[in-house]
């Protein structure tokens, strides 16, 4: 599901999984966070042995995915 926000900027795109990093913008100015949210994603898929990204186009929303590998014992 894709949602109706600003959307990210390309350039945002390959750090808005790491710890601390927020997309400055005037937009966001008035945001508040520590820029910690998709990092915990991140690594909490991660750890699951799982792949997490996002498609994005600023102004015109975002998708984000993950997937989870399935293990059978």
């Amino acid at each position: 599901m894709k949602d109706q926000g600003m959307g990210i900027p390309l350039v945002d795109q390959p750090f808005i999984f790491d710890r601390f990093y927020r997309v400055e913008s005037e937009a966001m100015k008035d945001k508040k966070g520590f820029g910690i949210g998709l990092y915990i994603c991140k690594e909490i898929v991660e750890r699951h042995n799982g792949q997490i990204g996002v498609e994005s186009i600023k102004g015109e929303g975002s998708t984000f995915w993950f997937t989870l590998s399935v293990f059978e014992e």
